[in-house]
């Protein structure tokens, strides 16, 4: 797992997680980052982000384990039938930043002896990382963000529910919007 950013937090070894939540994170490798178009077509990556606005759509878990492929909002929804599945407690956390990108990121926090952050999408990140709190983890994913963007600002950050499958970027924001904000 890549440690090489996260001073501030403890990087779990492979004997620190219990099997099962390991055994996924390296299941989950088998997904690349990428969408699927409302016209079935695969993108991998997201080369032009007009394009992804417009054509996007939110795929279910079965699509995309079927099409090895997702963006951070599918690989979500993947880990949240992994977590549901294992009876772990969890929360699907959204930040956007507020930037002419409209760059955002969702991750999972879960909870067993402590709040983990569990990272698959957003590859220099991936790994399971002891976060202590959900409070926590968000300060440091969104630390983490701010390298990413540094002239940019925080825009919002919500936990969310499952969305239904199929939407649009446009029907997936307005479901987010309807979750708790917590900034």
């Amino acid at each position: 797992m890549n440690n090489q950013f996260l001073n501030s937090l403890k990087i779990l070894n492979e004997s620190d997680i219990n099997d099962p939540v390991r055994d996924f994170l390296v299941k989950m490798n088998k997904i690349h980052y990428g969408w699927l178009d409302e016209d079935h077509k695969l993108h991998y990556g997201i080369d032009d982000t007009e394009e992804f606005f417009e054509k996007y759509v939110l795929q279910s878990p079965t699509q995309c384990w079927a099409n090895k492929i997702g963006v951070c909002w599918d690989q979500v929804e993947v880990e949240r039938d992994f977590f549901h599945e294992q009876d772990i407690e969890y929360k699907s956390i959204y930040i956007a930043m507020d930037n002419e990108d409209e760059a955002s990121h969702t991750f999972m926090l879960f909870k067993t002896d402590s709040w983990y952050w569990f990272e698959h999408s957003w590859y220099k990140w991936a790994g399971i990382y002891d976060v202590e709190s959900v409070n926590k983890g968000i300060v440091e994913v969104v630390r983490q963000m701010k390298k990413q963007y540094p002239k940019d600002k925080v825009k919002e950050i919500y936990e969310y529910k499952r969305p239904k499958f199929g939407i649009s970027v446009v029907e997936f924001i307005g479901h987010i919007r309807e979750g708790k904000k917590l900034k």
